[in-house]
């Protein structure tokens, strides 16, 4: 699988008023939320569902290198059966169901992201749940599973243990759990920390980053052995700073000048000009554990 990277006419003055107005109306929800409940949501993804939306929409190749890489770290066959962590407005579900032609099972506790997701793939199996709870088995089978992954959404797991739990109840012997995430001490981290956390709308809440030696403790005294755990330097490409800034609008809910965004993104991650792309800096932690037989 090759990642490509061509010409796409975006109408960025569309894009622009759209993501413009559903920032004011994602900040009026967030007011309207902390004035009657004194907190935000639980699922704080329903108030960012069309934003994430649009940013998928606005971008739709940058992140091609991710799906390269994850197809080299799942080498997924056809027919095996897959369960999707955090698995938002479809991203990855969409290719897990491809190169399997099988059942996928995705999981997240945001309702409307699912929602756009079943738009984008009737076939995929929606659950509207946290990955660790136990209601999650209504639907999904026990040790009948032979892939479970995710990409980015690890992170924002309060109960990272109990989902660990839960995958090794998923995956049949000899089943694997191929995922991506923020690593602890990386630039991805400091992005988040310094940066998300204090200007996107709804904030940034986490369980924690990983690390091979978080990996170990969560799947200490589970039937989960580790194979690999490295991280892999990705960029996410971009064709011009345009498409990059809306993008970023809508994926981490940035109300925003431009130049902020711009400044932010080159300062926290590193961004450079190669080939006529714009080459922002993503690293992640890849990972395969696979359930002992």
């Amino acid at each position: 699988m090759e990642a490509t990277k061509s010409k796409v006419n975006v109408d960025f003055n569309y894009y622009r008023k759209e993501i413009d107005s559903e920032l004011k109306l994602t900040e009026k929800m967030v007011d309207e939320a902390i004035i009657k409940h004194g907190r935000l949501p639980d699922a704080v993804f329903d108030l960012r569902a069309v934003l994430y939306g649009l940013a998928m929409e606005v971008a739709g190749k940058a992140r091609a290198g991710d799906l390269v890489a994850m197809y080299e770290l799942i080498k997924p066959k056809e027919g095996e059966s897959s369960v999707e962590i955090a698995s938002g407005t479809g991203f990855l579900t969409v290719k897990l169901i491809e190169w399997t032609n099988n059942t996928v099972f995705a999981v997240d506790p945001s309702e409307k992201q699912l929602q756009i997701l079943k738009g984008i793939c009737p076939q995929a199996i929606t659950i509207v749940s946290n990955p660790e709870d136990q209601e999650i088995f209504d639907y999904i089978p026990v040790g009948q599973i032979d892939i479970v992954t995710s990409f980015g959404g690890i992170h924002h797991n309060l109960h990272q243990r109990k989902t660990f739990e839960n995958v090794a109840k998923m995956l049949r012997p000899g089943g694997r759990f191929c995922a991506a995430d923020v690593a602890d001490d990386t630039i991805l981290a400091e992005h988040f920390d310094k940066v998300v956390s204090k200007k996107c709308l709804t904030g940034h809440n986490r369980g924690a980053w990983l690390s091979e030696k978080r990996l170990h403790e969560l799947c200490d005294g589970l039937p989960l052995e580790i194979i690999k755990a490295e991280i892999k330097p990705l960029t996410w490409d971009f064709e011009s700073e345009a498409e990059m800034v809306l993008f970023f609008k809508g994926l981490h809910a940035y109300d925003l000048p431009d130049q902020e965004i711009v400044k932010d993104l080159r300062n926290t991650l590193g961004c450079k000009y190669e080939n006529g792309v714009y080459k922002l800096n993503w690293p992640m932690l890849f990972f395969e554990i696979i359930r002992k037989r």
